[in-house]
């Protein structure tokens, strides 16, 4: 016995084509504007983004160095992270 193939055929129906259409149109009418206009703004702050020097730099700072208030920030921070630890151990 032969096996036959079998090949996958769509077949319109045209009364849920014409729902779809009407259903999509006016979001696509919507969406594809705003992305264009969304990726030109992109391109042109890409531009920004080259032409303009930087507005800050990195300056790498030992601790006692810091504002007061980013040292208070990082004290802060690495007493949550040593009680969630210490939460983790004690399991």
């Amino acid at each position: 016995m032969t096996k036959t193939m079998t090949y996958l055929h769509h077949k319109l129906i045209p009364h849920w084509f014409l729902l779809r259409l009407i259903i999509q149109f006016p979001i696509a009418l919507i969406y594809y504007p705003a992305k264009f206009i969304v990726n030109q703004f992109e391109r042109f702050s890409d531009v920004l983004e080259k032409v303009l020097p930087p507005a800050y730099e990195y300056q790498r700072l030992e601790f006692h160095e810091l504002p007061q208030k980013r040292q208070n920030q990082i004290k802060a921070l690495n007493q949550r992270i040593m009680s969630q630890t210490q939460k983790v151990s004690s399991k």
